[in-house]
């Protein structure tokens, strides 16, 4: 195991991560990031690029953006944590112009009203178009880590928080490219690990290595989860060719305001509307429809945009909607009458983004000393439902702030691994237990358990739930932690994908079952989470986060905890 000490080690590659390590950086303190892949892939590369940014128009406002941020997310959003982040929103679009990404802007230098979104749940237009998307800000992100000298461990697994005294110390980290454990000494570590829309594939827009490993680090390190049943489906993914499934094509905003959703029937379901609704709202009404059969052969509803066409400005909300690009991906999937809005697509709610996460305070703390987190892993910004476009204000707000935050603090005493006989054997206990894992000498496959633990999550814990279903799951999830102990894995050093699924597959099942028990304690319908057993919202009893954390003998425990604020 290769030794090194940094004051801070930031886990994910995304904006979170990346802005947290830069202004960390830039106050001086010595940071190294860790991502399984490159930095700036993932989720970020995937984005399409819309941010919020409140106040561009004159009649729009912080104030109006934090009592949306409020609606949107059903009485389970902590109103300290949404100030904190509105607050800091609307310089956003500044902080990420700063790192080279560009936005369309006018002739005058500001941005044209017409070139200002109003996305589905706003009540004023706010949102803002990068130039290039996610390509181009991935790119941004990777050349800002080069420019401020953080040390980036790329391929490169975190498998554990390590601990002396209550306080994390260092991450045990695996190097995939070649097989090689590294043990990193710190003063703080920053989960910014993004989602865990993976735990449902292919039935997610989310890149395949956002498997909740975030969560499953923060639960073995003792910090707690929040409202980890609460995760997004955003209502229009593609139902095929099969290597297509999942993708993003639309959300209710870009249904514009004369598209209409059909069953598999060619029944209306909704009647024009949709762009004012929230991606919940628009989930709930289909998943009615699935849920008794009245799908079609793909499986999926049938999203209709002709009517848009026959306005009087048909042509430019096309135009205008086509230029974000958030649907190219139909010209490929169905074709270009598809793309041309001149046919149905066949469309199905897709795993998009997890609103639940690790609880934290304002500043990014999780009660655990030694530890942070930011971005899309943490808990209480959204509640039970994300506002279309708020993800990249958020990460790039949650990431300057703690970079601040952790700028100022200060580092343990001595990080100097060849002087603390302490840390060294801090490392030893996960070093070996991860060694074993990865030894393969069992005899069970790591991709079909994978495999098995997706099909579970999507039809026993999906869009959908009940409790008898949540329960099977809970068995399955078990079952399959068992079989995880026995894998058989080949030789091979140079990246090998079997490791990858083997690490993987061991973070994903506590992050699966910990979002599965969640599920089953809260009995009711809220935001995301919708119960077929518990169709309603109950505010008497259930205006609360549910919470799940790890008690000393290594068992979930789940439960209520009162909102904070």
């Amino acid at each position: 195991m290769e030794r090194a000490s940094y004051d801070l080690v930031c886990i994910g590659g995304g904006g979170a991560a990346v802005l947290a390590a830069v202004h960390a950086s830039a106050a001086g303190k010595s940071v190294a990031l860790v991502t399984k892949e490159y930095p700036g892939f993932g989720n970020t590369r995937l984005a399409v690029g819309m941010t919020a940014c409140p106040g561009l128009l004159d009649d729009d406002s912080v104030e109006h953006f934090i009592e949306d941020l409020l609606r949107s997310g059903e009485g389970i959003s902590e109103p300290a944590v949404v100030k904190s982040f509105a607050a800091g929103a609307f310089r956003s679009v500044a902080a990420l112009e700063k790192m080279g990404l560009l936005f369309r802007r006018g002739a005058a230098g500001g941005f044209p009203p017409d070139g200002i979104e109003k996305i589905g749940g706003h009540s004023h237009p706010r949102s803002v178009a990068n130039l290039g998307g996610g390509t181009s800000l991935g790119a941004n992100l990777k050349a800002a880590l080069w420019r401020y000298g953080v040390a980036v461990y790329s391929n490169t697994a975190a498998l554990e928080l390590v601990k002396t005294g209550g306080r994390v110390i260092g991450v045990l980290a695996l190097d995939l490219k070649k097989r090689h454990f590294y043990g990193l000494d710190c003063g703080n570590v920053l989960i910014a690990t993004g989602g865990c829309g993976a735990l449902y594939y292919p039935h997610t827009t989310n890149s395949r290595g956002a498997v909740g490993d975030g969560l499953a680090l923060a639960l073995k390190a003792g910090a707690v989860l929040w409202d980890l049943e609460q995760v997004q489906a955003i209502p229009f993914g593609i139902t095929g060719p099969r290597s297509m499934i999942g993708a993003l094509c639309g959300e209710p905003s870009t249904a514009g305001p004369a598209g209409r959703l059909l069953d598999g029937c060619g029944n209306v379901l909704i009647d024009m509307g949709i762009n004012k609704m929230t991606r919940a709202a628009v989930t709930r009404v289909m998943m009615s429809a699935v849920t008794e059969g009245r799908v079609d052969a793909n499986g999926g509803l049938l999203l209709d945009l002709t009517p848009n066409l026959a306005l009087p400005q048909g042509d430019k909300i096309y135009r205008a909607i086509r230029r974000s690009g958030i649907f190219d991906i139909v010209r490929k999937a169905y074709g270009l009458k598809a793309y041309r809005w001149e046919e149905y697509w066949s469309v199905m709610p897709t795993f998009h983004y997890q609103m639940g996460g690790i609880r934290v305070n304002m500043f990014g703390e999780t009660g655990v000393s030694g530890l942070l987190a930011a971005g899309e892993v943490q808990a209480g910004l959204h509640g039970g439902n994300r506002l279309g476009s708020v993800a990249l204000s958020e990460i790039y707000t949650a990431g300057i702030k703690v970079g601040k935050v952790l700028g100022k603090k200060g580092v343990l005493p001595d990080l100097n691994p060849g002087k603390s006989t302490e840390n060294e054997d801090a490392f030893l206990l996960p070093l070996r237990t991860w060694q074993e894992i990865i030894s393969g000498k069992g005899k069970r496959n790591p991709a079909l358990l994978r495999a098995e633990l997706e099909d579970c999550m999507w039809h026993l814990a999906g869009p959908v739930r009940e409790e008898a279903s949540l329960l099977e799951a809970l068995k399955k999830i078990d079952r399959l932690s068992a079989e995880s102990r026995n894998l058989d894995l080949n030789q091979e050093i140079i990246f090998n994908r079997q490791v990858l699924d083997a690490v993987e597959l061991n973070l994903m099942l506590p992050a699966a079952r910990a979002l599965v028990s969640s599920a089953l304690e809260r009995r009711e319908s809220r935001g995301a989470h919708l119960r077929a057993d518990y169709p309603e919202r109950n505010d008497r009893q259930f205006r609360c986060h549910t919470y799940t954390k790890m008690n000393k003998e290594g068992l979930l425990v789940s439960g209520l905890e009162p909102l904070r604020s």
